[in-house]
């Protein structure tokens, strides 16, 4: 995302819902179109297991790029289960089959 660019809008709400927790977002599952116009992505965020039960501890993540403008806009969602995210994700336009869970992630989080 360093190469591209946003409103200042765009820009402030991406760095304090995902850029300020970056650090602490595990990815699970990741998807990127051929072009790289598109990203979707299933995270973890750690930090969620210190804040208020209930929390949800999974955001969903699609990026748009628009590489001809160096642009970038953005749609998350903070949700409880990692399926959530998976068909949240599936329903802006990822492949099924392309956003399957990361065994070696997701085998660790019940550690």
């Amino acid at each position: 995302m360093d190469a591209l660019d946003a409103d200042e809008q765009i820009s402030a709400a991406f760095f304090r819902l995902v850029g300020v927790n970056e650090d602490m977002l595990v990815s699970l599952a990741e998807h990127h179109s051929a072009d790289d116009a598109r990203s979707f992505y299933v995270l973890h965020d750690r930090s969620a297991a210190w804040d208020h039960p209930g929390v949800p501890q999974y955001v969903a993540l699609y990026l748009q790029r628009d590489h001809e403008r160096r642009t970038f806009g953005f749609e998350q969602a903070p949700l409880p289960l990692p399926s959530m995210a998976q068909s949240w994700l599936i329903h802006r336009g990822c492949p099924p089959e392309s956003i399957a869970l990361d065994p070696e992630h997701t085998g660790s989080l019940s550690r």
